[in-house]
């Protein structure tokens, strides 16, 4: 059996999409030299133990928008101080690379969730109101942290997919196949 120009069509696509999926960010990345591509990594390091640290201290602080018990305020400021004293560290190293990367763009957003949680978990141990969250649309039920990140994430993917599609589009018309320029 003969496969269809059809078949032969989204096999050339997915094969496209996989290549560009894995070329795309390490094309990005080229534009660091090897130094740099260096640091960033260690930053990724850094920000993701960070971000670990702030999960590990709001878990300490339980469940729930209230002042938590004496221990466990305690215990959760211990686990805070870590992150909260090498944000600045790694927000000053992040400095030194090239702000319009795309690698660098992500860590920085990822550092400024970091600092938010930060500065909301605080504000919840000490007693105070925590910094509103984002509310719903339509004034629905507000986000908690993690539907929070969960969201940050699904944006974040939804962003990348677009972006691989639109690469992939022009990279079509660029090309200008024969099986793609033709209705199926």
């Amino acid at each position: 059996m003969r496969p269809t120009r059809r078949s032969v069509g989204l096999i050339v696509i997915l094969c496209v999409a996989s290549l560009l999926s894995t070329a795309l960010p390490a094309a990005l990345a080229a534009d660091l030299d090897a130094d740099q591509q260096k640091q960033l990594r260690a930053l990724t390091s850094s920000a993701t133990q960070i971000e670990t640290n702030v999960r590990l201290a709001q878990d300490a602080a339980g469940p729930g928008a209230d002042k938590p018990s004496e221990a466990k305020a305690r215990l959760a400021r211990t686990r805070l101080a870590p992150p909260e004293s090498l944000l600045p560290q790694v927000r000053d190293a992040l400095a030194k690379l090239p702000a319009d990367h795309a690698d660098v763009v992500a860590l920085a957003k990822r550092l400024d969730a970091a600092e938010v949680a930060i500065r909301g978990l605080k504000a919840r141990l000490d007693g105070a109101s925590a910094p509103p969250s984002p509310a719903a649309p339509g004034g629905g039920k507000k986000l908690d942290y993690q539907q929070e990140k969960l969201l940050t994430d699904a944006r974040y993917y939804a962003r990348e997919v677009a972006g691989l599609a639109a690469a992939l589009t022009e990279l079509v018309k660029e090309t200008d196949w024969p099986l793609m320029s033709r209705p199926v």
